[in-house]
This record gives C-alpha cells, sequence and structure tokens, in this order.
C-alpha cells in the first residue's frame, strides 16, 4: 500500500509475504489501488491481500513427487527390474 500510495501507481497482484497478528506468515497476493477524485488529488485507497500460501505449496509437492519418482526409477534400474507385461 506504501508504495502504491508514493508512487501514485496500482499494485495488481503483487507477490509478497505477509506476518500475521498471530506472528504466522504466509505468502499472498497483494492488489493496492490509490483513490483519486476528478481533480487527480489522492482520496483514498483500497488494499486487498489473498492469502495464496496452499497454491504456493502445489508446486514444492509436485517437485516432491518428481523426486521420489526419479528415486524410484533409480532403484527399479540398479536391480535390473524388468516389468511385466500383460495383454
Amino acid at each position: 500500500m506504501a508504495r502504491a500510495l508514493l508512487e501514485g501507481r496500482a499494485y495488481v497482484g503483487r507477490k509478497i509475504y505477509v506476518e500475521r497478528y498471530d506472528g504466522t506468515r504466509v505468502f499472498g497476493e497483494a492488489y493496492a489501488y490509490p483513490l483519486r477524485n476528478d481533480k487527480a488529488q489522492l482520496v483514498g485507497a483500497v488494499n486487498l491481500v489473498a492469502d495464496i500460501t496452499a497454491l504456493r505449496a502445489a508446486p514444492i509437492s509436485k517437485d516432491a513427487a518428481l523426486a521420489m519418482i526419479e528415486v524410484a526409477a533409480s532403484v527399479l534400474t540398479a536391480l535390473n527390474w524388468q516389468p511385466s507385461v500383460f495383454i
């Protein structure tokens, strides 16, 4: 919000970390809009931070799954495992 007011422009979808009142940190997407009247004078502002912590965790889980698949493939290769094919 401070940057939006100082620079006089909106910030839409900026990725930020936010600390909650209880001290936990969450990953958020910030939307800050300075409001101006017809004379271009600053008269207010709107600020919204959407908690996207769960969305950010998804790629980490994907990376972890890919790493496990690579380890499993390495083990199977080392054991010279031959898959059975059923038709």
